[in-house]
Formats: C-alpha cells, structure tokens, sequence
C-alpha cells in the first residue's frame, strides 16, 4: 500500500510517552515502547513530557507538567498523540483541554488491558471512553475495527497492521535452518509445554527459559539488536500465544490476539523470516495479503505442513518476508498510519 499524499502539516504534532520503562535493557517491551517515541520523533512529533522526577510527589509533578506543556505548546487544528494504556483521570482533563483549545486527539493502542483477560471480550467503560474521546484510533490490525464496533468505539479507525521493529542493518539472509523460532515471556505461553507433542523443531529465545524435550532448543532474548543476526538464520517466526498448540483452547489471553498484533511480529519481519499465525489472529489477514508466512488453526498442522511445502514455495515466503524487513526497519507502517490520520484530521 503506498503512502497517501500529504496536506499541509497541522499547527503543532506532539506526543505524551508512556509505556514500559523497567530499566532492563533486556526487557522486550521497553524495546517496542522504545521504538514507538522512535518513529513518532522522526515524523515530526515532539514529546511533552518533562524530566522525570522520582518518588510519588515527582509523578504528580510530572502530570502537572504534561498538561501544562499541552496549554502551552498545543495550538488550534494541532495534533497529540497518546497510546494506550493510559490514566483515565489524566486523560479526562486532556479531553477538557482538547475542547477548549481545538486540538486533535489520536490514541495508539499499545495494549488493551481489559480486553486481555475478558471472557468474552469486553472493553472497560474507561477505554471505552477514553478512545472515544479521540478523532482517531490507530488499531493494530486490520481485524481490529470489526471487533471494537460492536464493544462501543464509534472514532475513526485507521489499522496499524504490523508492529515496526527499529533496526539499523539489514541482517536477513536468503536461506534458514528450518527451525521455528518464538520469541516471547514463557509466563504468558503455557502452550509451550505443548511443544514436544510435535516433530517440528523450535528455537525459543526467552530470558531464563529451559526446557527438557529434545526438539526445542532454548537460547537468550532475540529482542536485542546483537542477535537479530543470529535469529535471522532461523526458518520461520512463530506468533501464537495462550494456554495451548490447538487455537479452539488458547484461553483469553490467546483470544485476545484476535485483535492486537504482537511486537514478535514484527521482529521476525525485521529479520526476514516468514511468519507462523493462528488463523484468526490479528495478523492472520496481513501474513495472507502480503504472502510472508502460513497461517494454521492448530501448531499440530506443522508437522504435515512444513514438509511437505514445496521449497520453492517457502524461498518465495522468504523473499517477501525480507523484502518487507525493509519497510519494517525504519518504521513504516506506524508512519503511514500517522499520516493517514493527518490526511484525515486536515482541514
């Protein structure tokens, strides 16, 4: 898809950081909050955020000061962009600010918290609010909009699709071992202790991760930059999470990845590996459109599958998956879903 053209830009884009910040440098998710204020700064959006000051009176400080900087620095026809989750108290007075002065509002769905652990799946009535307080709501897949329509959301909807995995160096190469990678905390996928029901072979790249079955091998945490090189010699990037290998028993935490799409997505893509989905995941229709993986109801399919792929059929997967690393890595997709707002927010 082609980046749409672009109107003057508005009076003003900015963004409030949140997100994970633990301090570990290991850590996966302060990697994907990383390169989320990454992509925003390089197209042209500027944090309101003061420096950060410790203890429980630096955090109210720092609340102050964000809405301080928003009647200060946030014009008329402006833009500022904020990412879920996010406080509801704070996120009612940037409401009120947006009403007074006449900004607009966008808001990145990072995570959805009350949609992980719902049975069925039910947003809070604080998100709810909260993203329909917004012009638009950057949704990660294209799955999204249909899910959140009939749970409230009435914004526009404009589909993120993939996450984007900042990197510098095209690492990918044109061949893999054969073997099935997951990246991933082993505390939110129960199902790996399913693995050694199958033939396949897998690689986890998990912090602390062992295991005992002989067709999974366990290494360090793909996440950092050094072993993206390394995870890119792998065959294919595995995107499944829940309670099990068979996708009618993932548990909520499974469902829930009908509609978000994972940051694993992304680095695998930014590696060049073609990617593994459950079938009614939020990445199922862009592994289809894009033809960079395989889509399956069950891991139990793989044994059956990937041998008898043709292997020429797999070099094709492959050589798409690398040729999209190249719009994975300098951050693409977030930006043409920021300028689609912008086109669309314009006067």
């Amino acid at each position: 898809m082609n980046t749409p053209a672009i109107s003057p830009r508005p009076a003003g884009r900015f963004y409030i950081r949140q997100g994970h910040r633990t301090g570990n440098p290991k850590d996966p998710l302060q990697k994907a909050a990383s390169d989320l204020f990454g992509i925003l700064e390089a197209a042209g959006y500027r944090s309101l955020n003061p420096r950060s000051l410790p203890g429980r009176a630096g955090k109210l400080a720092d609340i102050a000061l964000r809405l301080l900087n928003i009647v200060l620095r946030v014009r008329r026809g402006g833009v500022l962009v904020f990412n879920l989750p996010a406080n509801h108290r704070f996120m009612q007075a940037v409401h009120l600010l947006k009403r007074l002065i006449g900004f607009k509002l966008v808001v990145h769905c990072y995570d959805m918290e009350s949609l992980r652990y719902s049975t069925p799946m039910q947003l809070s009535p604080r998100e709810r609010q909260t993203m329909n307080w917004c012009d638009v709501v950057l949704t990660p897949s294209a799955n999204s909009e249909a899910i959140l329509r009939p749970l409230g959301v009435t914004a526009a909807c404009i589909p993120v699709q993939v996450w984007d995995y900042l990197h510098p160096q095209d690492v990918t190469c044109p061949q893999g071992d054969g073997r099935v990678a997951f990246a991933g905390n082993p505390r939110k996928a129960a199902f790996l202790a399913e693995l050694c029901e199958l033939r396949t072979a897998f690689t986890v790249w998990a912090q602390d991760y062992q295991t005992p079955h002989p067709n999974v091998q366990a290494l360090g945490v793909a996440a950092l930059p050094e072993n993206l090189a390394q995870l890119a010699r792998s065959g294919w990037g595995l995107v499944w999470d829940g309670e099990s290998i068979d996708g009618q028993r993932l548990g909520p935490l499974g469902q829930y990845t009908r509609v978000m799409t994972t940051h694993k997505g992304g680095l695998y893509l930014a590696a060049g590996l073609p990617l593994i989905v459950w079938s009614q995941g939020g990445m199922a229709p862009f592994v289809r459109d894009n033809r960079i993986g395989i889509c399956v109801d069950s891991l139990r399919e793989l044994d059956e599958v990937l041998p008898a792929l043709p292997a020429e059929d797999y070099a094709q997967l492959r050589r798409n998956a690398g040729e999209l690393a190249g719009r994975i890595r300098p951050g693409h997709f977030l930006t043409q879903a920021l300028r689609r707002a912008e086109v669309l927010l314009s006067p």
